[in-house]
C-alpha cells in the first residue's frame, strides 16, 4: 500500500499512474492478495531524493564534516605540541639534574682546594650550602658531620697559629712552595700568615704555601700531649691527608671525653681499625648472648622437669598419699639444676601440706561416726549401716547386719549434707583448717566444693592463706582466686579493692576482661543479660551507668558500652550517653547524624537563626506536597510530562525526557532536606492538607527507583549521551538517603556511585559531560564536589584525590581577580543555549566556585570568597521575568555560598536571604492555580527560568525548594564571630545587577 501511495503522490506526472482506472486496478489487486505494479523505490534513489529536498542540510552537513576534520587536525597538532613539550620538560629536568650535579662536584673540589688552603672557615661554609640542597637523610648526616669536622679543623688551627706566636723566639725554621723552596725562622703568626726571617728580611708567606711536611711536623711538635679535642681534630686532619697511621694514632689518644670518644671509634671503624675498648665490648656482648640463650635452655629444661614432677605428686596426693609426694618434691628441690624454681618448690610443697592437713581434717571428722549408723543415699534408695572405719584412701567402711554385708563407701558418695556435718565437726576443734580444707578439695579436682566454702562457713574470718605468690598463682591457675591472702570480704570491701563476685568466685577487673562474658561493678560480676536488665552497660570487665558513659566519653546501647568509632562503624548516633539507631533517634524528636539540623528542634532553631520565615516554609510545604501528588507510580518524576498524572487540570511546563533521572534526584533531595526519609509516616508536618500522602513511601520509592537506574560500574542513570549530571545529581541524592537510612544496601549502592564519580574525574582536573572525557566544566564539577563533600559527611570511603583534582581546575579557570571563574576554560564564565541566550548574566559559575573552595579548603579568609561574595552581592535575586532575570540554578548556589560564606546571621546572608525569599515566595503557585498549587513555573520562553526548559516544572520547584532548604539543609561550615563587617543593607538593592 506505501508503495502504491508514494506512486500516485510522485511528483514527476510521468512516474505517476496514467490514469485514475489504473490505481483503481492496482488497488484491487493488493485487496484480492495479488502483486502490484508499483514498486518502492530503491535506497539510492531514496538517498537522491532526500539530497535534493534536503540541500541546505546537505550543504551544513558537509561544512560541519569539514570543519570537524579541521579541528581533529588541530587537535593532533596540539597534541603533537603537548608531546613536545612534555619531552622538552623531561629533557630540561635532566639538564638541571645534570647541572646540579656539575654544580657539586665544582664544590666538592673547591672545597678540597679550600682545605689544602688550611681555609676551614670557607670549607664549612660551603658544606653549609651544599646541605640547603641536599635531598635525602642519608646525605644531610653526612654533611652535617662534615661542618662539624671543618669546624673541629678551624679551632685547630686557631691553636696552633697562638703556638707559633707564642714560641717564635725559638728560631723554628719553616720551608715554603712559593717556587723555589724558601726557608726561615719563624718570627709570628697569625690566622692568614706566618711571617719568617731568611736571608736577612721577613717574609710573609700564607699558611698554604707552608709545605705540609712542615705544617706536619709543627703540628706534631707544639701539639705532642693534646688534649682530647686536640687529638680529635689532628686525627681529622691526618685523614684528609691520607695519612691514615697519623688518624689512627691520633683517635686513639682520645680517652676521656666519652662523646669524642664515641666519634673517634666511629671514625677508625671508616679506617677499618677496632679499638681494644671496641674489641672487648664485642666479645663481651657476644659472651653474654651465649650465656643468655645457654639460661633459657636450662630454664626451659628445668620448667618442663618441674611440671612433671608436679604432675606425678599430684596424682600421689589424689591418691592420699601425701608423703610420698612430699618426699618427690623435697627430692627435687635438692637438685642443683632445680634451685632456681626453688621458691615454685616451696608453693608447691605447701599446698600439699595444706591439702594434707585437709584430708585429716576430714577424716578427724568422720572418726566422731565410728560405731554410730548413717545413711547413705543412693537414687531412689539408701544405705544404713555402722560406720566401722576410714581407709587412708578416705574410703569408708560400713557393717551391715552381717559380716558380708560390709561396704566400702567412698567420700564423694555421701550426701551434701552428711560432708558438711564432717567438715564443720572438724573446724569447730581448729577453724584455721579450712584452708586446708580447700586445697584438699582443690587436690581432688573438686572446684565446685571449694567455691561454696564461703557460704559453707560464714563465720570463718580469715582462711589463713600463706604470704607467698606461687601458693597464690596455684590457686588462681584452678580457677579461683583469693585476694589479700584468701580473706572473706564483704562485697563494699571488694568494691573498694576493684574485685568483683560471683557464685562465690572472686575475680580481678584483669579476670574480667579476659573472661569477656562477665563485667563488674560495686563488688559483683554481672552477665550481659544482667546488665541490660538492670540498665547497665559493659565493657572491658566493667559496667558504667549512664552517668559513667557520659563521664568516660563512651555510648550504652544493649547493654554495651561503645566507643564514637564503633559507633561510627554501626551507623548508630549518640545523645546524651546512648547510642540510637537514626529512626530511634527521630522518634524520639532528637537531632542526631551528619544532617541533624533538618530535624526537631534543631531545624527550628536554625531555620529561625538563618532567617528563614513562616512564608518560607510553608512555601517548601507546598512545594513537597505538589512533588508528593506528581511522583509516578513507579517512584520517579518525568521532566517532560509531569501532566500525566495531574488528570484533566494540567499543570503544564515540560522538559526534557532525557533529564528524568536528574529531576527525580533534585524531588528526592528536597524531601531528604526539609527531614522527611523512608520511615517517616506522613506529610502532615508538611501541609494539614493532603493529610493522605506517606512522606516514608514518597521517598522509599524515589530511592529505589534511582538505585534501579545504576549500572554495574555504579553510573546512576546509564552511561548514554550527557550523563554526567543526571549521575551526579543521583549520587547526591543516594548518599544522602543513605545517611538517612538504616539499610547497608542501600549504603552499598551509594559507595558504588561515588566510586563511580571518582572513576569519572578526569586526571588531576574536575569533570564533564562523561567519564574521562578530557574535557572538564565547573558546572558538573560543582555537583561533583557536592556529592563527594556529603560523602565524606556520611563516612563513606572518599579519599582527598578526588578534593585535589577539583581544586587544581578551579585555580586554573580563576581570572585574574583570582575570584571569577571561568566556566569551560578562564574567562568563559556564562553559558547559554539557542532557548536562553536573551537571558540576563549571572555569575552562577562564580558561585559554584565559591562553594568548591569552601567544600574542599574550609578556608574563610580566602580572598576569593569575598571577592566572589562581593560580585553576588550586586546581582541580588530579583523575580523579573520581562528582563529575563530569573535563574533558579544561579539563585541555589548563590543561596549555598553565601549561607556557607557568612550564615546564618551574617551582612551578606540577611541581604541575600531577604531578596532570595522575596523572589520565589509571592511567585509560588496558590490554591486558585488548583493542581499546579505548591509548584513554580516553568516558562523559558516567557523568561521564567533560565534552564527550565531542561528540566522542567519538576526541576523549577524542585530548586525553588531546596533554595528555601538551604539554612537548615547543611550547617553553616564557618563560625560567625571575628568576622570583618559586610556590606550594609541599604548599599545593596534587591536586582541590581553588575
Amino acid at each position: 500500500m506505501e508503495a502504491i501511495c508514494l506512486k500516485a503522490l510522485e511528483k514527476d506526472p510521468a512516474q505517476r499512474y496514467p490514469s485514475a482506472a489504473e490505481l483503481a486496478d492496482d488497488i484491487d489487486r493488493y485487496l484480492e492478495g495479488e502483486p502490484v505494479q508499483a514498486r518502492a523505490p530503491g535506497r539510492l534513489e531514496l538517498l537522491a531524493r532526500q539530497a535534493r529536498r534536503h540541500k541546505i542540510v546537505l550543504q551544513a552537513s558537509a561544512a560541519v564534516a569539514a570543519i570537524a576534520l579541521l579541528a581533529w587536525g588541530l587537535v593532533r597538532l596540539q597534541s603533537s605540541r603537548a608531546a613536545s613539550e612534555v619531552a622538552d620538560a623531561h629533557t630540561k629536568v635532566q639538564e638541571e639534574k645534570k647541572q646540579y650535579q656539575e654544580k657539586i662536584a665544582e664544590i666538592t673540589k673547591g672545597i678540597e682546594d679550600l682545605k689544602k688552603d688550611r681555609d676551614h672557615r670557607k670549607a664549612g661554609q660551603a658544606y653549609e650550602e651544599m646541605l640547603k640542597g641536599a635531598t635525602t637523610d642519608e646525605d644531610r648526616r653526612k654533611l652535617t658531620g662534615q661542618i662539624e669536622d671543618a669546624k673541629i679543623m678551624e679551632d685547630l688551627h686557631a691553636r696552633l697559629v697562638k703556638s707559633v706566636a707564642e714560641t717564635r723566639k725559638k728560631g723554628e725554621t719553616l720551608h715554603t712552595t712559593d717556587g723555589k723552596e724558601v726557608s726561615g725562622d719563624v718570627l709570628m703568626a697569625d690566622q692568614e700568615m706566618v711571617i719568617l726571617y731568611a736571608d736577612g728580611r721577613s717574609v710573609e708567606v700564607p699558611w698554604s704555601k707552608v709545605r705540609t711536611a712542615d705544617y706536619d711536623r709543627f703540628l706534631r711538635t707544639y701539639l705532642s700531649e693534646p688534649d682530647d679535642e686536640t687529638a680529635f681534630a689532628l686525627g681529622i686532619y691526618a685523614q684528609s691527608q691520607g695519612d691514615y697511621e697519623w688518624a689512627r694514632r691520633s683517635y686513639l689518644l682520645v680517652p676521656t671525653d666519652a662523646k669524642l670518644r664515641t666519634r673517634a671509634e666511629a671514625k677508625l671503624a671508616e679506617l677499618g681499625y677496632e679499638t681494644e675498648s671496641a674489641r672487648e665490648t664485642r666479645l663481651k656482648m657476644e659472651r653474654d648472648r651465649d650465656e643468655e640463650e645457654r639460661e633459657r635452655q636450662a630454664r626451659q629444661k628445668a620448667e618442663q622437669t618441674f611440671r612433671k614432677i608436679v604432675t606425678d605428686a599430684e596424682k600421689l596426693a589424689r591418691e592420699h598419699d601425701y608423703d610420698r609426694a612430699l618426699a618427690g618434691l623435697k627430692a627435687a628441690a635438692r637438685n642443683p639444676e632445680m634451685m632456681s624454681l626453688s621458691r615454685k618448690f616451696e608453693g608447691e610443697m605447701q599446698v600439699l601440706e595444706h591439702g594434707r592437713k585437709g584430708w585429716l581434717m576430714r577424716a578427724a571428722g568422720l572418726t566422731d561416726w565410728i560405731g554410730k549408723e548413717i545413711v547413705i543415699p543412693r537414687g531412689k534408695s539408701s544405705l544404713r549401716g555402722n560406720l566401722e572405719s576410714l581407709e587412708s584412701s578416705g574410703t569408708l567402711v560400713l557393717s551391715g547386719p552381717t559380716a558380708e554385708a560390709r561396704v566400702r563407701v567412698k567420700w564423694e558418695d555421701l550426701s551434701d549434707n552428711l560432708r558438711s556435718e564432717a567438715v564443720s565437726a572438724a573446724l569447730r576443734r581448729d577453724a584455721s583448717l579450712a584452708l586446708p580444707y580447700v586445697l584438699c578439695r582443690v587436690l581432688d579436682g573438686d572446684l565446685e566444693a571449694a567455691e561454696r566454702l564461703e557460704y559453707l562457713f560464714p563465720e570463718t574470718t580469715a582462711f589463713g592463706l600463706p604470704e607467698t605468690e606461687p601458693l597464690a598463682e596455684r590457686l588462681v591457675d584452678r580457677g579461683i582466686l583469693f585476694r589479700y591472702f584468701g580473706q572473706l570480704r564483704s562485697r563494699a570491701d571488694l568494691a573498694r579493692s576493684e574485685l568483683f563476685e560471683r557464685g562465690g568466685t572472686v575475680y580481678s577487673r584483669e579476670h574480667l576482661t579476659v573472661s569477656k562474658d562477665l563485667f563488674g561493678r560495686s563488688g559483683r560480676a554481672y552477665t550481659a543479660e544482667e546488665l541490660r536488665a538492670l540498665g547497665l552497660y559493659g565493657r572491658s570487665g566493667v559496667a558504667y551507668t549512664l552517668a559513667d558513659l557520659v563521664t568516660e566519653g563512651l555510648y550504652g546501647r544493649d547493654g554495651v558500652a561503645l566507643t564514637p568509632d564503633e559507633l561510627r562503624e554501626r551507623q548508630l548516633y549518640e545523645h546524651d550517653g546512648l547510642a540510637f539507631t537514626l529512626s530511634e533517634a527521630l522518634s524520639q524528636g532528637l537531632s542526631v547524624g551528619p544532617f541533624a539540623s533538618r530535624f526537631g528542634t534543631l531545624k527550628q532553631s536554625t531555620l529561625k537563626s538563618g532567617g528563614g520565615t513562616a512564608g518560607s516554609e510553608e512555601a517548601v510545604r507546598g512545594a513537597l506536597c505538589w512533588l508528593a501528588r506528581h511522583q509516578n507510580p513507579d517512584g520517579s518524576w518525568s521532566a517532560q510530562t509531569p501532566n500525566r498524572v495531574c488528570g484533566e487540570a494540567a499543570c503544564g511546563g515540560s522538559g526534557l525526557r532525557g533529564n528524568d533521572v536528574g529531576v527525580t534526584a533534585l524531588a528526592l533531595l528536597t524531601f531528604l532536606g526539609a527531614g522527611c526519609f523512608e520511615r517517616s509516616s506522613d506529610l502532615e508536618h508538611f501541609s494539614k492538607k493532603h493529610q493522605e500522602l506517606n512522606g516514608g513511601e514518597v521517598v522509599s520509592k524515589a530511592t529505589a527507583w534511582l538505585v534501579s537506574k545504576q549500572d554495574a560500574d555504579g553510573c546512576v542513570g546509564g552511561q548514554v549521551g550527557k550523563y554526567m549530571y543526571n549521575h551526579l545529581a543521583g549520587t547526591l541524592a543516594l548518599v544522602e538517603a543513605s545517611a538517612l537510612s538504616e539499610s547497608s544496601s542501600l549504603r552499598q549502592a551509594a559507595q558504588s556511585a561515588v566510586d563511580f564519580t571518582l572513576a569519572a574525574q578526569n586526571p588531576y582536573k574536575g569533570w564533564r559531560y562523561g567519564k574521562r572525557c578530557g574535557d572538564n566544566d565547573t558546572s558538573v564539577t560543582g555537583w561533583a564536589i557536592m556529592a563527594l563533600k556529603s560523602a565524606s559527611l556520611s563516612t563513606l570511603k572518599v579519599g582527598q584525590a578526588g578534593f585535589d583534582g577539583a581544586k587544581a581546575w578551579i585555580m586554573e579557570v580563576a581570572d585574574d581577580t583570582y575570584y571569577k571563574a571561568g566556566y569551560t576554560s578562564r574567562g568563559t564564565g556564562l553559558v547559554v543555549t539557542p532557548e536562553n541566550q536573551d537571558f540576563a548574566p549571572h555569575e552562577a559559575i562564580t558561585a559554584i566556585a565559591m562553594m568548591c573552595r569552601m567544600c574542599i579548603d574550609r578556608d574563610w579568609t580566602d580572598p576569593a570568597l569575598e571577592g566572589g561574595a562581593k560580585m553576588l552581592m550586586d546581582d541580588l535575586p530579583t523575580w523579573d521575568p520581562v528582563a529575563k532575570k530569573i535563574d533558579f540554578y544561579y539563585w541555589h548556589y548563590g543561596t549555598l555560598a553565601l549561607y556557607q560564606y557568612d550564615g546564618p546571621n551574617g551582612p551578606h546572608w540577611t541581604i541575600w536571604n531577604k531578596a532570595m525569599i522575596s523572589a520565589l515566595v509571592p511567585n509560588q503557585r496558590t490554591a486558585m492555580d488548583m493542581c499546579a498549587e505548591g509548584s513554580w513555573d516553568a516558562d523559558t520562553k516567557n523568561g521564567i527560568g533560565r534552564w527550565a526548559f531542561e528540566g522542567g516544572r519538576v526541576y523549577t520547584t524542585a530548586m525553588a525548594a531546596l533554595t528555601l532548604e538551604t539554612c537548615y539543609r547543611y550547617p553553616s561550615m564557618f563560625p560567625s564571630k571575628d568576622r570583618p563587617p559586610g556590606p550594609s543593607e541599604t548599599s545593596r538593592k534587591p536586582g541590581k545587577t553588575k
